[in-house]
């Protein structure tokens, strides 16, 4: 790697909020026979037009459909070949001001700004699996640790007590929609021993021992944070200084779950079908959101897997 440049940051957050869709399967129509009446004979009219050898055809049933139950529809997301800008991030207190990035890898960023020109800074970026609907429980965001406190350099500052706990909020816009986050915790670790860039979940309960194993990794947790069912997490993630014993193994993480969702993008464009009315309706039903998520999750193969941060 470049001697100019930091090692790249890695991270696991956490959705919604979350672009995919799992619904319900249509009920078939249910056919609806007709009570008996008792026959009452008629003699018919003589027809000039019938033939006394006709038979009439027999009647069908009427059938009645019945409407499926309304299932949440997970909020849909560009897909991978919609590159480029996806959003941006402001921290107050720190540098941490930038849009937000999408490729269809993890190291394309690394040595390139927004603009795609060749730069040692590199930009802050989307992990690319968060591009699918299925692993946008954690959304993650990589950027360079710099000696100009740049980029995600600013986040050593969640490494202090006092700072970790007088700013408790993140503004992000991702994919035309503004939330507002809740840094729950911070702190440096080691991702041979806690994996934290994990996108996708096939149970609530592996979601919730997930996040619950990243706060016992961490170095400030608020008080009151337990991780909840539906919860949509942000992962930010920036390597730490090379003093650090073994740094190559090391990252610096800030890990945050959505609290609101706030307007209409800014800095990227939402999808056709998808508002932030869409977002805020998605937002008050996350639940059943995370459910659609972890039954796409299901129906395909996870990329948790071996995944190490970029940069190595």
């Amino acid at each position: 790697m470049n001697m100019r440049r930091c090692c790249i940051g890695t991270g696991s957050v956490c959705l919604l909020l979350l672009t995919l869709v799992a619904c319900k399967p249509k009920q078939e129509a249910q056919e609806v026979e007709l009570s008996s009446q008792p026959a009452i004979e008629q003699t018919p009219e003589p027809s000039a037009t019938a033939s006394p050898e006709a038979t009439p055809e027999p009647t069908e049933a009427p059938t009645q459909t019945v409407s499926p139950t309304p299932a949440v529809t997970p909020a849909p997301v560009p897909p991978k070949a919609n590159e480029g800008k996806q959003g941006y991030i402001y921290i107050p207190n720190t540098k941490v001001d930038y849009r937000v990035m999408l490729a269809d890898d993890n190291d394309y960023y690394l040595d390139r700004d927004e603009n795609g020109k060749k730069d040692y800074h590199g930009a802050i970026y989307m992990d690319f699996r968060n591009a699918f609907g299925a692993e946008r429980r954690n959304i993650i965001l990589y950027g360079h640790n710099m000696k100009d406190n740049s980029m995600f350099t600013t986040l050593h500052r969640f490494e202090k007590q006092d700072f970790f706990g007088e700013n408790k909020t993140i503004d992000f816009e991702m994919f035309g929609v503004k939330y507002k986050y809740e840094i729950v915790y911070s702190g440096m670790i080691d991702y041979t021993k806690y994996n934290h860039i994990h996108t996708a979940f096939q149970s609530e309960d592996a979601f919730l021992s997930y996040f619950k194993e990243g706060s016992e990794h961490a170095q400030f947790v608020r008080s009151d944070y337990e991780p909840q069912p539906g919860d949509q997490m942000l992962t930010l993630s920036t390597c730490v200084s090379h003093s650090i014993n073994n740094y190559e193994k090391k990252r610096m993480i800030v890990v945050a779950r959505m609290t609101d969702v706030v307007g209409e993008g800014e800095h990227s464009k939402a999808p056709d079908s998808f508002t932030y009315e869409t977002a805020a309706a998605v937002f008050a039903n996350r639940t059943e959101y995370a459910n659609a998520m972890m039954a796409m999750a299901n129906d395909g193969e996870l990329t948790n897997g071996d995944y190490t941060p970029p940069g190595e």
